[in-house]
Parts: C-alpha cells; sequence; structure tokens
C-alpha cells in the first residue's frame, strides 16, 4: 500500500527524472511509460504552468521520435503530443511577453527559456520533414495542429503554406464534390474515409487560425469547395474562413465575390444546407450579405439606375404621400444612410452581378421554403432543417427589406413576408411543444426583426398609413406568449416583438391591440420583469417612433413616442431605475422638437411629474434625485425655450422650481436657478413681459435671501443674480442627447454630433402664437 501511494503521489521533479531515465534506456513503449504519462497529466493538461519545464520539453520531443505505429504506442504517442501542445500554448504567452518587453525574464528561468527556445524550433524541423508525413493519419492530424501552432509563434507561416497547400490539393475528400456516385461510394466505403476527414479539418484549422489574410486568399477556391462538404469540421473551419475574409476589407470582398461566383458556375451546388450547422450559418450569412451588395447586370446599368427605378415605384405606391407640402423635399437636409448603404460605405467599390445576387437570394428562399414544407419529424433527433439555420435565413432574408418585398410575388402566389410568417409560426409551434425557453427566446427575437424589416418596408411604400397583415397570425401567437409563458426572458422578448408588431394605423383593431399591450405593460409586476428588459421594451418604443420613420425619410410617429413616454413614467413611479432618467430626456428632447403641437402637454406633465416624485424608500432616492436632476438640466438647455410659448407650461413650471429652491439638495438648487434663468432669457426674447417680470422678482428675492453676496458662500453661490440678455454658450447637451450607441451606429451620425446645434425655438420665436402654427413635414436632419 505504502509503495502504491509512494507512486501515485510523486512529486513533478520525481516524474521529470524518471520520464529522462526511461527515455535514455529506450524504455518508450512499456508499461512504466505508460503510467508515467498518466502522472504527467496531472501537471501538464490542466493548470496553468507557472513555468516552461526544459528537461521535461526535451524528454517529450525524444520520447515522440522514439514511438512506433504499433498500437499500443500510439496511446502514449498521443498523450506526450497533448503535452506538448499544452506547454507549446503556455510558451507563446511567454514569447510574446518577451517580445513585448524586449528584455530578459528573471534570472531563474533565462537560461530554461532559451533552451525551450532552441528546442521547440529544433521539433517543428523535425515534425515538418517526418511527423507530416507519418504514416498514422491520427498522428499526422495532431502533429500538423501543433506544426501550424509552432509555425505562428516562430513567424513561419510561408513554411506552413508550403506543406498545407499541397495536402489540401491531394485529399481525397474531394470526391465527395464530384457527384459520381460509384467514386463518392468507394471513396467513403474506406476504413480510413473519416481519418482523411479529420486530417482535412486539421488543415482548414491551421489555415483558419495560422496564415495571415493574403495566404488564406490564394487557397479561396479549396476553401469555398469545403464549405459545401457534407463534413462538419472541414466545413465549418472552410466558410468561417471565408466569411471573416469577406468582411475584413474592400479587397478581399472582391475576390471573395469572385471566388463563389466560379464555385457556383462549377460546381452548381442547389442549397446552402451543408451538413453542418454552423457551416450552414456561416454560408447564409455570407450569402446575405453579398446578395445585399450594389448589383450590376449583364447590360452594364449599375445599381443606381436600378435603385431610382425602385424610387418611381415607389412613388407610385405611395398612398400617403403629400407633394403639396411646402418645401418637403427642396431645403430639407437629406436623411443619414440606411444599413445597406453603411455596408456599401465599408465595402466601398465592391459590386455583384445581378444574376448573382439574384441566385443566392434564391437560395435564401429555398432554404426558408424547405423548412416550411418539411413533415414533422417522428423521433427526437434535430429535423431537416435545423431551427438554428431556419432562424438565420429569415434575418438574412428580410434584413434591409425593400418596398417591393410586400408585393413580388417570389414562390407562386406569396411574397418573402408570407413565406417568413409561415415559417415563423412553424418555428414557434414546435418551440412551445418542446418547451424549450432558449428557443422561444431566440424565436421572439426573429420575430422583432422580421417586423422590424417589415415595417421599414411598409414606411418605403405607402409610409404608415397602412399596414399589410402578413404577420397577424404571429401577433396572435405572440401575444399569447406574452401573456402565459413564465420565464421572464421570453416575456420581455415577446413584449418587444408586440411593439413592432401591432400596426401603425389608427383602426379599431390597432386600437384595441395598442390598449391591451399598454394595460399589460402599465400592470407588470415590479419584480416580473428587469430593469434592463424594461429598458430594452422602452427603447424599442422609441425606435418605432423615431429611428426607423426618419431613416424612410418621414415624420416621426407622436402617437408611438407618446406610448413610450406613458409607459416609461408609470414605471419610473412604480420603481426608479437609473436608466429612466436617459430614456426620458430623449423623449422628451425629440418630442419637442419633432411633435411640439401633439405631445407639447404630454412632455410638461412628464417634467413636472417627475420634479414632484419622491419615492418612499431610502434606495430608490438616488435614482430619484438623478431623475430630477436630469430633467432641471433638459429644461435649462432645452426645455426652456419650448416652456415660455404657454403661459399653463411657466406657471407648472415656477411652481414647482420654487419647490426645488427651497427643498431640493444644492445641485438641484443650483440647476433651478439656472432653468429661472434661462427661461427669464427666453421670455425678454419672445417679448413676454409678464413671465420675464415674474421670474425676475423671484430670482430678485432669492439672491436677497442668500445672506451672503459673494459667489464663494451661500447656498446658491450667488447664481441668483441675473446675468445680461446675450447669446447662449453652444448646447452641450444637443451634441450628446443621443444615449444609445446602437442608435448611433444605425444612423451613422456621429460625425453630426459635433457640429453646431441646428437653430431652435430660442434662436427666432417672435409671437408665442406663431409657436403652434402647424409645422411642415419634417425630414430627419441627424438629430432627435
Amino acid at each position: 500500500m505504502n509503495a502504491y501511494l509512494q507512486r501515485k503521489c510523486r512529486s513533478e521533479q520525481q516524474l521529470m527524472n524518471e520520464l529522462t531515465k526511461l527515455v535514455a534506456a529506450r524504455d518508450v513503449a512499456s508499461k512504466r511509460m505508460s503510467e508515467l504519462a498518466k502522472e504527467l497529466a496531472f501537471f501538464y493538461v490542466a493548470p496553468v504552468l507557472p513555468r516552461i519545464p526544459h528537461s521535461v520539453l526535451k524528454d517529450l520531443c525524444a520520447l515522440l521520435a522514439g514511438l512506433k505505429d504499433k498500437k499500443e504506442e500510439l496511446r502514449i504517442a498521443r498523450m506526450a503530443l497533448c503535452f506538448l501542445a499544452r506547454i507549446v500554448d503556455q510558451f507563446e504567452l511567454r514569447y510574446q511577453e518577451r517580445q513585448q518587453q524586449q528584455q530578459q525574464l528573471p534570472s531563474e528561468r533565462t537560461q530554461s527559456f532559451e533552451l525551450s527556445v532552441s528546442v521547440l524550433a529544433t521539433l517543428m524541423r523535425v515534425m515538418e520533414k517526418a511527423e507530416l508525413s507519418h504514416a498514422s493519419l491520427p498522428r499526422q492530424h495532431t502533429c500538423l495542429k501543433l506544426f501550424a501552432h509552432l509555425c505562428r509563434i516562430f513567424d513561419k507561416s510561408d513554411v506552413l503554406l508550403l506543406r498545407v497547400k499541397p495536402l489540401l490539393l491531394k485529399s481525397p475528400a474531394w470526391t465527395l464534390l464530384s457527384g459520381d456516385k460509384k467514386a463518392i461510394a468507394a471513396a467513403t466505403g474506406k476504413k480510413d474515409f473519416l481519418a482523411q476527414l479529420a486530417h482535412l479539418g486539421a488543415m482548414l484549422h491551421a489555415v483558419r487560425f495560422h496564415l495571415s489574410p493574403g495566404e488564406q486568399e490564394t487557397m479561396l477556391e479549396q476553401l469555398f469547395q469545403a464549405a459545401f462538404l457534407p463534413a462538419s469540421v472541414p466545413a465549418r473551419h472552410a466558410a468561417a474562413t471565408v466569411l471573416a475574409l469577406f468582411e475584413l476589407s474592400s479587397a478581399h470582398a472582391k475576390t471573395v465575390v469572385k471566388a463563389l461566383e466560379w464555385y457556383l458556375m462549377k460546381f452548381r451546388p442547389t442549397s446552402l444546407r451543408v451538413g453542418d450547422t454552423l457551416a450552414a450559418i456561416y454560408l447564409l450569412h455570407l450569402a446575405g450579405q453579398i446578395s445585399r451588395l450594389p448589383a450590376v447586370d449583364d447590360s452594364g446599368v449599375s445599381a443606381t439606375a436600378a435603385s431610382t427605378r425602385g424610387v418611381s415605384v415607389s412613388n407610385l405606391l405611395d398612398l400617403a404621400d403629400d407633394t403639396s407640402a411646402p418645401g418637403s423635399a427642396t431645403t430639407a437636409p437629406s436623411p443619414p444612410p440606411s444599413p445597406v448603404a453603411r455596408q456599401r460605405q465599408r465595402l466601398e467599390g465592391v459590386t455583384v452581378s445581378a444574376s448573382l445576387a439574384a441566385r443566392l437570394k434564391d437560395m435564401l428562399l429555398d432554404t426558408l421554403c424547405a423548412a416550411a414544407e418539411q413533415k414533422p419529424s417522428a423521433t427526437a433527433a434535430s429535423p431537416w432543417v435545423p431551427s438554428a439555420v431556419v432562424v438565420v435565413a429569415v434575418e438574412e432574408t428580410v434584413k434591409d427589406s425593400s418596398a417591393e418585398s410586400c408585393y413580388l410575388k417570389v414562390r407562386g402566389s406569396v411574397c418573402v413576408f408570407e413565406i417568413v410568417a409561415g415559417v415563423l409560426l412553424r418555428l414557434l409551434r414546435d418551440a412551445l411543444a418542446a418547451g424549450s425557453v432558449v428557443a422561444l427566446h431566440r424565436l421572439c427575437r426573429v420575430v422583432q426583426f422580421a417586423a422590424e424589416s417589415l415595417d421599414g418596408a411598409v414606411l418605403q411604400m405607402t409610409g404608415p398609413a397602412h399596414q399589410p397583415q402578413f404577420l397577424d397570425k404571429v401577433t396572435e401567437r405572440v401575444g399569447e406568449l406574452s401573456v402565459s409563458h413564465p420565464n421572464p426572458f421570453v416575456a420581455c422578448e415577446s413584449l418587444r416583438a408586440l411593439v413592432w408588431l401591432l400596426p401603425r394605423a389608427e383602426s379599431a383593431a390597432a386600437s384595441g391591440g395598442w390598449d391591451a399591450l399598454l394595460a399589460r405593460l402599465v400592470a407588470l409586476p415590479v419584480d416580473q420583469i428587469r430593469p434592463e428588459s424594461r429598458a430594452a421594451i422602452a427603447d424599442a418604443f422609441f425606435h418605432r417612433a423615431v429611428t426607423s420613420p426618419s431613416l424612410n425619410q418621414h415624420a416621426i410617429d407622436s402617437g408611438m413616442l407618446g406610448k413610450g413616454l406613458r409607459v416609461t413614467l408609470v414605471w419610473y413611479e412604480a420603481s426608479p431605475c437609473e436608466w429612466h432618467a436617459a430614456m426620458l430626456v430623449r423623449i422628451w428632447h425629440t418630442a419637442l422638437r419633432k411633435a411640439l403641437p401633439t405631445l407639447g402637454d404630454a412632455v410638461f406633465r412628464a417634467v413636472c411629474a417627475v420634479l414632484d416624485f419622491q419615492h418612499p424608500q431610502l434606495q430608490r432616492r438616488g435614482a430619484t434625485e438623478l431623475a430630477s436632476r436630469s430633467a432641471l438640466d433638459f429644461l435649462a438647455r432645452v426645455g426652456a425655450g419650448f416652456a415660455v410659448r404657454h403661459s399653463r407650461w411657466v406657471r407648472a413650471l415656477l411652481l414647482r422650481l420654487t419647490k426645488q429652491l427651497l427643498l431640493a439638495p444644492l445641485v438641484a438648487r443650483r440647476l433651478s436657478v439656472r432653468v429661472l434663468q434661462q427661461l427669464a432669457l427666453e421670455a425678454q426674447r419672445i417679448e413676454n413681459a409678464d413671465t420675464a417680470q415674474q421670474i425676475t422678482a423671484l430670482l430678485a428675492y432669492v439672491s436677497r435671501s442668500d445672506p451672503s453676496d459673494d459667489q464663494q458662500h451661500g447656498p446658491l453661490g450667488g447664481l441668483g443674480r441675473m446675468p445680461p440678455v446675450a447669446k447662449p454658450p453652444p448646447d452641450v447637451f444637443v451634441q450628446t442627447r443621443i444615449h444609445s450607441m446602437a442608435v448611433k451606429d444605425t444612423l451613422q451620425i456621429q460625425d453630426l454630433l459635433t457640429r453646431e446645434a441646428p437653430s431652435d425655438s430660442r434662436d427666432a420665436v417672435p409671437t408665442a402664437s406663431a409657436s403652434i402654427a402647424a409645422a411642415p413635414p419634417m425630414a430627419f436632419d441627424g438629430v432627435f
């Protein structure tokens, strides 16, 4: 028993000494070596190595060279290669650190590290000469991965390319693409065919992770052939490499497009549904991005002319177009580029032939049609078209949809959105039957994506006055899901989807759906949905009310924005959180600039409600104070210029500001004084003498109540004194009012955030009656 414990509890140094003895005695295939390899796994597999064991590295290299192709020795060889791979991983970290710091490691490790560099460089040369052409395919497969790793460490990618490319060209796996049934049956019937596929996967793994983009570009033909193989690992690596290369730069994207067109013409694949799920997803993403590039038809007509024709068709179908609106198109600034235009800017100069774009769109639709027509599986196995593939196909098909997607028949007598609706209904039914929370969560996100795309297409075609009924059944199913499902994440995603699914048109059916949704949102228990999820729902209201119409050159949806304001304010009063302040300011600012006649009263009622609100719980006091300060800052920078237009707004604000001056903390009192000063300036600018006199008297009283006239003393620090009327400083709030990076990326207005703020009511508002005049149709100017 003591001998057993002694053998099982030996130290690392004892194992290293015994390994050296066995290697020196050439006892590499004995039972002692097998037991020793198992014990070495404790030190060289799981934990992070504090140092590079040079002696073990040298002995493992000698051990690997002495092992033959016998069955009992191959297992020891696999363990030795595993230990070497682990040591090389740790060596790479030390080597990179040494290269970056350009200084020697500590003295107790310097000599061992230099010896390790020498041993690994020798091992790389030995592997190139002997191991890469080894008779055992599993051993050759493992050695290839280790050799590729060493080539990356020592910057020898050219050596790796010279070794891998010939091996790729002569791989027997390409027989699967020949179409010859006899040749395919003969190749797949061989015993080592699976080992050949694994070896091909190792080569493509090396190409994907250890070669530069320029070197990968020289192997695009082989990569596309491998991407469409029915084997899982090679197709996955090849498809991921091609997609990453396409998204890298315009030059690489052009080469990828040409290589894909060559492959489709030569091999004529019928579908993007390859054997591996991840490979199919990569190919779907690639096909979707290429199909949305600017198309050039065979006659040389560019995408500009085609888009012009599309615009003319859209104008013919625009039922809500009001051409009599003054100054609607000539003087309004152009909207920011759409997501399609942003992709074109990123891949500038990359075009695709119209035939290739149509072919890829047909392949995407074929995937959806196959998913809609497949029969339910009788077993628990995955279906013929996996759900993960179907949802990606839905996203790539409907992304950046044009107006013609709503009426153009693509399969028989149905359009794209009708096919998508049938597929989504089928997926929702299967996910509900399986009870999969993850699948339901993912499907609700896809439903929201499809509804958002449909909303954009409808805005391009007819404006907000009409909503097709393509997704009505999906809306009913998602509405049932939002009420009945107990999982909070599924409930949140279903509610977000409903915000996009319900129609904009003010009809009886639409109003009933919105009333039910708003009642559901207002009555949500505080502990049912997390604050982050509530912020996402409020953000969906804002995007549908403001972002989507602005991208399609429509005025914002004031009714939708009012719904978002109502829901956000109710949630704030129920449980204040930090996100409420940013969202409320965002809505207020957009509503005053874009929908003042319809939402002005609601905005200032909400501002007053925020200034009046006090939560009874002490832990919520920070959020309420933040919301109050944000409201005061909003009034000082933006709201004052609009508030002075109506006396009822000014009176309500003066009451709350007086209370803030008397009862609020110091920061809120200072902000209240700033608001009063700005109100006085705006009242003088529009010649509202009564309001200006009232505010001046209040500020004078505040100044007299201050026990010291010095700015460095007193509760207000002299801020109560009225400054002379002058042009206000640049509005910093205007430059930072979009709080979401997603909105900035969607609208691509980072360059507009630093420009001078557009003139608003504070610059020129002659009379109060002119402020409530009907505004002309507003075009998006890049600022909310």
